[in-house]
């Protein structure tokens, strides 16, 4: 599962609606929230180190790559970061990469509303803010190849997009 991301509401949102067994790929540094890392780690989130240490990157990458490779339902936001302003955000490749590997499906997901629900550097949720979340159909990888990674990352993209209430920034 791949979605665009806009606030911290939408793990917690994507966790309530998605079945029990889907993990969340989540930046290592959210591990060190006191409160924040012990709820992640309790939900089975998988950590990644996105930046300096090469050798715990490399193995984050491997527990997800395995985790996939055993059938683990594994959610992404390829976006890996959110901010205030509006707008899709550039794709990482890590997911498609994955995908592409191992033929797995990606299923791309929408959401809508919690950008304004709850803001990047906010702890207050604007209530009845009215939030969407529109499932698109499965892309399905027919190749091993960088192409194809480039195809579904591409698709997935302009599947979110196309239901998408803010603009690409890509």
């Amino acid at each position: 599962m791949v979605a665009n991301h806009a606030s911290y509401l939408d793990g917690i949102l994507l966790t309530a609606i998605l079945p029990p067994r889907f993990t969340f790929v989540i930046k290592r540094e959210m591990a060190d929230f006191p409160l924040v890392g012990l709820l992640l780690r309790r939900l089975g989130s998988l950590f990644v180190d996105r930046g300096g240490n090469s050798a715990r990157a490399s193995a984050d990458s491997h527990a997800i790559l395995q985790g996939a490779a055993q059938g683990k339902a594994i959610g992404i936001f390829p976006e890996g970061t959110f901010k205030r302003q509006s707008g899709l955000l550039p794709f990482r490749s890590g997911a498609f990469v994955t995908a592409v590997k191992h033929g797995i499906p990606i299923c791309p997901i929408t959401i809508n509303g919690t950008r304004r629900a709850l803001p990047a550097q906010s702890y207050c949720i604007l209530a009845g803010t009215r939030i969407v979340i529109t499932m698109h159909q499965p892309l399905i990888p027919e190749l091993r190849s960088r192409q194809e990674r480039l195809r579904l990352q591409t698709q997935a993209r302009e599947a979110i997009l196309s239901a998408l209430n803010e603009p690409d920034r890509e």
